[in-house]
């Protein structure tokens, strides 16, 4: 069990993230597995004050949460050790690289007490699989790594059904208007690319007396 008395805290697992949604959400989920037993989850993001941070992993850590840059600044501080870790995980793999998160990466499985890459379970989560991310895969998983694909790649379920409509730039709103009148506005999700965005269209929606609210 980690100990609260150790000023370098050595977790057992470190699981890592390219957004502090989803790294919070996963600090959320694992808390629930960790209740009732002697595994401290810790989550560790920016936009929060490094000492209060710090103060939370000196506390005791078994599993560590993080997305890349704090990660490695607590690492680098010599607050974490990396001798005893035995799983890393990296999930929403493909986004981070995406998100120029890749030397990142590299630095972390490249930190003075990372286990080799034989020597520890690796995890690597990614919803696609471009040929970048397979080449980073070989770099940090065992030679003798599992593939595990679930469904067709590049494919849909087959209970969806796909509709394309070609439409141009200042359409959309008219043709997604078009569409909800058509179909009904019940149970609906509508995906754009950006919060703004989002905002914009929830607010359109309104207008147009469609109940609308944005995540």
């Amino acid at each position: 069990a980690a100990s609260r008395f150790s000023e370098v805290q050595e977790p057992e697992a470190i699981i890592v993230a390219p957004t502090r949604e989803l790294i919070n959400q996963i600090f959320l989920e694992s808390r629930k597995f960790a209740f009732g037993t002697c595994v401290r989850t810790v989550v560790v993001y920016g936009g929060v004050s490094t000492g209060y941070t710090i103060r939370e992993v000196l506390k005791g850590c078994n599993v560590l949460c993080g997305t890349p840059g704090r990660l490695l600044d607590i690492i680098g501080r010599g607050k974490v050790g990396l001798s005893k870790l035995r799983y890393l995980v990296l999930d929403e793999a493909d986004r981070m690289l995406d998100m120029g998160f890749e030397p990142d990466m590299r630095r972390l499985v490249g930190s003075p007490g990372m286990p080799s890459k034989e020597a520890r379970q690796t995890l690597m989560f990614s919803a696609t699989y471009p040929e970048d991310i397979q080449r980073m895969a070989a770099d940090f998983l065992k030679k003798d790594y599992l593939f595990l694909a679930v469904g067709q790649v590049g494919g849909a379920c087959s209970d969806v059904e796909q509709n394309v409509i070609q439409v141009t730039q200042f359409s959309k709103r008219d043709s997604l208007m078009e569409f909800l009148n058509t179909t009904g506005s019940e149970r609906t999700m509508v995906f754009v690319e950006t919060k703004r965005k989002a905002d914009f269209i929830a607010t359109f929606l309104c207008q147009e007396n469609v109940p609308t609210t944005s995540i």
